[in-house]
């Protein structure tokens, strides 16, 4: 199945609803938005250590004057999952206003939409993105780092997970004719033991110069969102903690912070609103965006 063809899921948010926010974002004229290449890292630490040193050595970038204490820092991370078309679109639509962010893909996985018994592969396929579309956006300063599933893509062998890490960060430097500097652990499937492919300690992995950034273990920032698990949580008790719009209002100059944004949950062509959802900001949402509402039905 080609990239064109991978079934789209509905959608709770339209793109348009992400779209407004990043232009009123760009309209303030004091937000930064980062990648992890950007921030303090020191050549040649490891493991755990580098986090503090890190924060560290940011404070001090702050208080020296080397970056603006009046600037408000933003890193948007995008993970692929099971948009592979439109992590694109939205990266494409970040470069024409201007923003950089991280895009976290595979390299290999076994497709959502295979769930008969007759789908099932044995081994995980190649991820059907536009590769090169992605160096084109890396070369304008985007960050593609590695979306680790190895977990799953090895069925939760561990005696091959960190071979499959290897082989998997290889395969991606080959495709983008770049080093892979950073990757995030995928959330997935659970194995039977309840582990995941967060559960690992990668930093065993020899000689592994790529730096874990998010799920488990990551840089520190002054507050973090993430609309992981979005389409359940509406429905939970923390609905409001999924109002990205809040927590764009309450950033303040001078710190940083993470948005964890999955493109596959804004999509203008498959948005179809939970009709049972009634935290007040998505009921102010789905009036304002009623248009979409109204003519986009899968």
């Amino acid at each position: 199945m080609s990239v064109d063809t991978i079934p789209m899921r509905p959608s709770p948010f339209p793109f348009a609803y992400y779209a407004d926010l990043m232009k009123n974002l760009i309209s303030r004229g004091d937000v930064e938005f980062l990648t992890y290449a950007d921030l303090e890292w020191v050549s040649g630490d490891d493991g755990l250590k580098r986090y503090p040193l890190e924060l560290r050595r940011w404070r001090e970038s702050l208080a020296n004057g080397t970056r603006n204490p009046d600037k408000i820092y933003l890193i948007l991370q995008h993970d692929c999952d099971s948009a592979p078309r439109h992590i694109i679109e939205m990266a494409n639509f970040e470069r024409r206003l201007g923003i950089r962010s991280n895009l976290m893909v595979f390299d290999r996985w076994f497709p959502w939409y295979m769930k008969k018994a007759s789908d099932k592969q044995k081994v995980p396929s190649h991820y059907p993105i536009d590769w090169e579309a992605l160096r084109s956006l890396a070369e304008d300063g985007f960050m593609v780092g590695y979306h680790c599933n190895a977990w799953q893509n090895v069925r939760f062998n561990e005696n091959l997970i960190f071979n499959q890490f290897r082989k998997e960060v290889a395969s991606l430097e080959k495709k983008l004719g770049r080093s892979i500097r950073f990757y995030s652990a995928h959330g997935g499937a659970r194995s039977p033991d309840g582990r995941v492919n967060a559960s690992f300690d990668y930093f065993a992995i020899p000689k592994l110069k790529a730096i874990w950034v998010h799920n488990r273990i990551n840089p520190r920032y002054s507050s973090a969102y993430s609309d992981g698990a979005i389409n359940a949580r509406l429905r939970g008790d923390d609905a409001e903690k999924t109002n990205f719009e809040k927590f764009l209002t309450l950033m303040q100059p001078g710190n940083r912070y993470l948005a964890l944004i999955h493109p596959e949950y804004y999509l203008d062509t498959s948005y179809m609103p939970h009709d049972d959802v009634t935290v007040q900001y998505y009921l102010e949402m789905r009036k304002k965006y009623s248009k979409y509402e109204a003519k986009n039905k899968l």
